[in-house]
Order: structure tokens, then C-alpha cells, then sequence
């Protein structure tokens, strides 16, 4: 079974260090981003599962963040916290209101229809091991379009 890695995005630490701590207790694997520019360096530099975008991020940059990830290329699945209709339903997978049962059944719903199987969205607990998915990721930054160093650094 594989350990699903999500990249959480964010700017309240308060209410992002509440997804984290929801999402890990849960058997998923977060990194969490407190800005568009460090959401947009991870997202490049990572093999993300999942992209989760916070109600703490104002409308415009939720739009924004999912319009990159799907320009880029990349099928990773993205979902939003916060209520319906907020985003563009072009770019977003789902929308989930932040009831922990609600969100984590949501997310869990989203990975097997994107590809993950049941077996190893359910037994996240089990016997976790690093998965590698996704598309190739460009090397640009979302703000200015320009290259972006390669992160050699662990995480």
C-alpha cells in the first residue's frame, strides 16, 4: 500500500496546522505551503497525490493556484475546504465544507476516482510507503513565469 502525499496550501497557520494535524492522524503525508510562491515551488518540486486549498486562501488566489496546477499539465486532484461555488469548477475536483468526516471521506472519494485504489486509500494506516505520482512538472514560478532552482534540499 502506498502513503498518499498532499500538499496542503494555506495562509492562516492556524487553520492549515489544523489540516495537517487532521490529515496525518488519518495516515496521509503533508507538506504545507503558507504562500502562492512557496505552494507553487513545492507543488514544481514534488510528486503531490493530492492538492488541498484552504478557506483560508482568498478566492482569487484559490482560482489562481488551481488554474496553475492544471496548466502545468498535471492530473493531481485538487480539492478545496470552504463553501460551495467558491472556485472555478474547471480547475478544482471538489469542494468540501470542513467537517473532519466530511473533508477526509470527500478526499478519500476524489483519490479512488482519480486512480488511487480503495485498497490503498483505506488502508492508509497499514503499511505506508512513499508513492510516486503525477505528471511532469514544469520549472517555472507561478508568479513571474521564470525558472525555478531545482529544491536538492529534503523536505
Amino acid at each position: 500500500m502506498s502513503l498518499t502525499l498532499v500538499l496542503a496550501i494555506g495562509l492562516d497557520s492556524l487553520s492549515l496546522g489544523i489540516r495537517h494535524s487532521l490529515l496525518q492522524s488519518a495516515g496521509y503525508m503533508v507538506v504545507s505551503a503558507f504562500s502562492l510562491r512557496d505552494a507553487a515551488n513545492q507543488f514544481l518540486n514534488g510528486d503531490f497525490d493530492l492538492v488541498l486549498l484552504d478557506k483560508s486562501l482568498p478566492t482569487k488566489d484559490r482560482d489562481r493556484m488551481a488554474s496553475f496546477i492544471r496548466v502545468s499539465g498535471s492530473r493531481t486532484p485538487v480539492v478545496a475546504v470552504g463553501s460551495e461555488n467558491r472556485l472555478n469548477d474547471a480547475f478544482v475536483d471538489a469542494t468540501f465544507d470542513e467537517s473532519p468526516d466530511t473533508l477526509l471521506s470527500g478526499i478519500r472519494s476524489v483519490l479512488v476516482r482519480t486512480g488511487i485504489s480503495a485498497a490503498d486509500v483505506s488502508g492508509l494506516r497499514d503499511a505506508p510507503k512513499l508513492s510516486h505520482g503525477g505528471a511532469k512538472k514544469p520549472s517555472c514560478s507561478s508568479d513571474d513565469h521564470r525558472p525555478v532552482r531545482q529544491n536538492t534540499k529534503a523536505s
